[in-house]
């Protein structure tokens, strides 16, 4: 039978979580921080940890060009995404997930970061939907 189990301290996960309610844009071609898209959490042993970056889409507002989306630990780099532009202003959901098994105790801020290789990029909620950055440690 399927389901979901609950857990008690001291295994209960650690959830840390930043909701987004606005726009983010540049025309950076190096990374810059995506404002708005960090949170910090303090492990106290080493832990597994998983984050969830969602926005309800990201484009860029010239034809040709990629947004480049990366969540980073830190300044470890953990995953990146590419969104091309076939077409101006082709909006895309933007969902990224990982698992970072065997992290050690430390205070880590994790963040959202990006640039594109031309025009305009935009990081953006839906109207009625925030996006949001959150942290599971387990």
């Amino acid at each position: 039978m399927g389901g979901f189990s609950t857990v008690s301290p001291p295994y209960a996960p650690i959830i840390a979580r930043t909701t987004y309610t606005t726009t983010f844009s540049t025309t950076s071609t190096t990374e810059v921080d995506v404002t708005g898209l960090s949170v910090s959490v303090t492990l106290s042993k080493t832990s597994d940890v998983f984050v969830y970056v969602h926005l309800s889409y990201v484009y860029n507002s010239s034809a040709g060009y990629t947004l480049f989306s990366r969540i980073y630990r830190g300044t470890t780099l953990l995953k990146e995404a590419r969104c091309g532009n076939p077409s101006a202003n082709n909006y895309m959901p933007l969902c990224l997930q990982v698992l970072g098994r065997n992290v050690a105790p430390g205070t880590y801020t994790y963040k959202l970061r990006g640039f594109v290789d031309g025009g305009t990029g935009y990081w953006a909620m839906g109207m009625a939907l925030p996006g949001e950055i959150v942290v599971i440690v387990f």
